[in-house]
């Protein structure tokens, strides 16, 4: 038997950013009352057209946009000039306005969803909802590329 030599080490490999990990933490972690909620009106209501819960999902978002925000700000990421860290400031501002309206969205649709004198008011909030859900996690995962942020669990 012979024994490795302890002065000969194999470089070590750079840790890579988990795309997979990243997504799991930052984007399905937060959206998990949503998932929950609806499979759980799915089951209740049977396939109605009122499975989609738009407070729920704007809360969601909220949280989305602030774990990537607050991911950001955690990272020590390389960067080769001052425009990139400008450019950075700005992502991170973005996320932290999408959080804000997020939230500002999910509180529209409580206020509206009591109130059953305004549906076509409750209509246009809902479309907003949707369009900024979308804008949110496609935005994340182009920001996960880019900087090649990795998950800190």
């Amino acid at each position: 038997m012979t024994k490795k030599d302890s002065s000969t080490k194999e470089p070590s490999t750079k840790k890579k950013a988990s795309t997979t990990a990243w997504i799991l933490v930052h984007v399905i972690f937060p959206m998990l009352p949503f998932f929950i909620e609806g499979f759980a009106r799915l089951i209740v209501l049977d396939s109605s057209l009122e499975i989609v819960s738009f407070s729920t999902l704007a809360a969601s978002m909220g949280l989305l946009c602030l774990f990537v925000n607050q991911n950001l700000l955690a990272h020590s990421i390389p960067l080769s000039d001052d425009d990139e860290q400008d450019k950075l400031i700005e992502v991170t501002a973005i996320f932290l306005a999408l959080g804000i309206t997020n939230f500002f969205l999910f509180a529209c649709i409580v206020f509206l969803t009591a109130n059953p004198d305004i549906p076509k008011k409750l209509y246009l909030v809902k479309s907003f909802i949707f369009i900024c859900a979308f804008i949110s996690i496609r935005e994340a995962y182009r920001t996960q590329q880019s900087y090649k942020l990795r998950a800190q669990i």
